[in-house]
């Protein structure tokens, strides 16, 4: 799942993964991505910006590790900052992919967790 409010980022994100043969989910804040997965749309691994309308990275990562369908999904924060609001060590997040992302990382983490 890519969660993003850029529409380039999202949908360079996306292409990169449907060429690679992996149709992500994609969404535009963390309150339609948690509406996507209530829905029964469950990634294997979480893209997620943190300045987003609506529900940030902050908010939605908190939502998320309180439901128990959904709190061990790996999350990678992606980020122009090094940190996630400062507290990445006790966020509980995999690790973070730097704007501008470089493909073959983004690739290499997907691949990590999904199946082609």
């Amino acid at each position: 799942m890519i969660i993003d409010d850029n529409p380039d980022i999202l949908s360079a994100m996306e292409a990169l993964l449907i060429t690679e043969g992996i149709e992500p989910i994609v969404a535009t804040d963390g309150l339609e991505a948690f509406r996507l997965m209530d829905l029964g749309k469950i990634p294997s691994v979480i893209l997620l910006d943190n300045a987003m309308p609506k529900m940030n990275g902050a908010q939605f990562l908190a939502a998320m590790r309180e439901h128990p369908k959904f709190a061990s999904i790996p999350v990678y924060v992606i980020s122009a900052s090094g940190d996630f609001d400062g507290s990445a060590s006790t966020a509980g997040i995999a690790g973070f992919i730097h704007k501008p992302f470089d493909p073959d990382k983004v690739l290499g983490i997907v691949r990590r967790f999904c199946e082609a």
